[in-house]
């Protein structure tokens, strides 16, 4: 039985491997059409690559592997995130960005995409939420520094409360 272990072990790493592999390619696919300007299918193939690889990757494969695969999903779902805010689908740019933050909550990136998102879908509220959290954990963040001023100068009564519901979370 320990070598069927051994075997099945071997297997799973190797089809994790295969599945990582496969979303890099993806990635830079996805990567060359977002440098076009083609936004939509860039979003699409790095959602496909994120899909692809959460089901590729067995539990069982070893554990260098499994984090290997979660980090390039994190991205690929940023990466996402990113395409559809440059195509005007705020709705799915939120999807993209709240999949990475039920992983990672504190994901500088993820937190500054959804509010951005948000921004144009206009929901200063939402937006200022996730800026009060973006700041508050990573105050040399630049660019949400600046957007989380500009809710506050258009929006002060949700920029408030947004503040008050981040202190008091």
């Amino acid at each position: 039985m320990g070598s069927e272990m051994c075997i099945r072990d071997r297997a799973d790493g190797a089809e994790a491997s295969d599945a990582i592999e496969r979303a890099s390619a993806l990635k830079e696919a996805g990567s060359a059409l977002f440098a076009a300007g083609s936004f939509d299918e860039a979003a699409r193939t790095f959602q496909q690559a994120a899909v692809a690889l959460g089901a590729a990757v067995p539990t069982r494969a070893p554990r260098a592997l499994r984090e290997a695969a979660r980090a390039q999903r994190l991205a690929l779902q940023l990466n996402s995130a990113r395409a559809f805010l440059s195509a005007g689908a705020w709705l799915d740019a939120v999807a993209a960005a709240t999949k990475v933050l039920r992983v990672e909550p504190g994901s500088a990136k993820g937190l500054y995409r959804r509010a951005q998102a948000y921004a144009a879908l206009s929901q200063p509220h939402l937006a200022a939420i996730d800026l009060e959290t973006l700041v508050a954990a990573h105050p040399d963040n630049a660019p949400g520094g600046t957007l989380l001023a500009q809710i506050r100068r258009s929006h002060p009564d949700d920029a408030r409360a947004a503040a008050e519901a981040v202190a008091q979370a």
